[in-house]
């Protein structure tokens, strides 16, 4: 669904300037990733909104979002898959009560991960050559060690789940 939105942009856009513009195949990578992002963020405002949760749930967005961007990670086959289980744990995660306890200890679980993980799964996903993976692996243990400072639970449990999926089960 999303990808054939993409597709379809990408055509007009390049029936409007042949010469001027990318493949449609670039153009869709990216239109994919820019459509995903945008309903991604309408749904989970309607279900931050819905629920009461409105700030929680963009700061774990926010979260999440800023920790995958420099980590990588796991990946559906689709975007509407993406879509659909992006959501469903960016209106979760503000909902999910943690003690202080286990804020610190699931911190620390996090570090861990990206420590091992980071980054996982960029190829084909990211034009960032390999050279550059110990900054973005530097990188992703700052933006989760920051939360060491603040231990707020939301960050926490963002970034738990952001860390769970660099982790790859080769078979």
């Amino acid at each position: 669904m999303i990808e054939s939105m993409a597709e379809q942009i990408a055509v007009s856009i390049k029936r409007a300037n042949e010469k001027g513009t990318v493949s449609v195949e670039v153009m869709k990578f990216s239109l994919t990733i820019i459509l995903n992002t945008a309903i991604i963020l309408v749904l989970i405002t309607i279900g931050g909104t819905l629920t009461g949760k409105l700030p929680e749930t963009l700061c774990a967005f926010l979260a999440f979002a800023g920790l995958r961007i420099v980590s990588g990670g796991f990946h559906f086959n689709t975007a509407l898959l993406c879509t659909l289980a992006s959501t469903l744990l960016l209106v979760v995660i503000p909902h999910v009560p943690i003690t202080k306890y286990w804020d610190i200890l699931l911190l620390f679980l996090s570090l861990l991960l990206v420590g091992i993980y980071a980054p996982s799964n960029l190829e084909g996903h990211s034009r960032i050559g390999r050279e550059r993976y110990p900054l973005l692996k530097g990188l992703s243990l700052v933006i989760v060690g920051m939360n060491f400072i603040w231990l707020n639970p939301i960050l926490t449990k963002a970034f738990l789940a952001q860390s769970l999926l660099l982790i790859r089960i080769r078979r």
